[in-house]
């Protein structure tokens, strides 16, 4: 399954970055780490079918997103 390692820029308004996050924490195949001010690290599983320009999009539409870099990317088969 290809894996993403991401770095989610939020917005600064308080209450839209806090639904954000509760957002991204229900993510489907998306792993959320600490946030270091308005950048937050995660790792996403692309889900079958899906491809990275799918998940970003899905991401993107989240009215708190303000930007997100691909700092990594794994496309090997057979990983489990």
């Amino acid at each position: 399954m290809p894996i993403c390692g991401l770095v989610i820029t939020l917005c600064s308004d308080p209450a839209t970055r806090a639904a954000t996050l509760e957002a991204l924490a229900g993510a489907p195949g998306l792993s959320i780490g600490e946030s270091a001010g308005l950048r937050l690290p995660a790792v996403q599983e692309l889900c079958p079918g899906e491809d990275l320009a799918q998940a970003s999009e899905r991401l993107l539409s989240l009215s708190g997103v303000v930007h997100l870099d691909l700092v990594y990317a794994d496309y090997e088969e057979g990983r489990e």
